[in-house]
């Protein structure tokens, strides 16, 4: 069940209604329609095997298992860490327009919630390993028991 937060909710309404002469009536069904859509703001993303983390494209703030993916942070969205907050800090306007710019690219990262659920409650089982040259280098080629392959840069 998705949870709002009720306050920020009243308090925005409140803000529409006295700067942009809005009635209250209306001013409510604008936020909840913000924060509706703000909801749907949130991404997962899997980089790195199992570690799944959090893009929130509205505040720019990258949460989550993100250690073996800092590079990938890094290079593609241009976040910086913050250390007291322990979380990455991108700008939001850049993070959504690299989103919307190499959508095709980014969809094979993009976690949804089933999936996330399922590949962390189950544990597949490794059927084989080997070594693979591609055309940029060498991968760890993983094939599970479920039929998945899984390719890992080794250089």
């Amino acid at each position: 069940m998705k949870k709002y937060n009720l306050s920020k909710i009243m308090k925005r309404a409140w803000e529409l209604v006295k700067k942009a002469g809005m009635t209250i009536s209306s001013g409510l069904k604008k936020a909840w329609k913000e924060a509706k859509n703000q909801m749907e703001e949130i991404l997962k993303f899997r980089v790195y095997k199992d570690e799944i983390f959090t893009v929130n494209t509205v505040t720019g703030e990258i949460t989550g298992k993100t250690y073996n993916a800092k590079k990938f942070i890094k290079d593609k969205f241009e976040a910086k860490w913050n250390p007291v907050e322990k979380k990455w800090v991108a700008d939001a306007e850049a993070l959504r327009e690299e989103l919307t710019k190499w959508s095709e690219y980014y969809k094979h990262y993009i976690v949804k919630d089933a999936d996330a659920e399922t590949t962390e409650t189950t544990k597949d089982e490794i059927v084989e390993k080997e070594l693979v040259n591609r055309r940029d280098g060498f991968y760890n080629k993983i094939t599970y028991a479920s039929g998945k392959v899984v390719y890992s840069f080794v250089g």
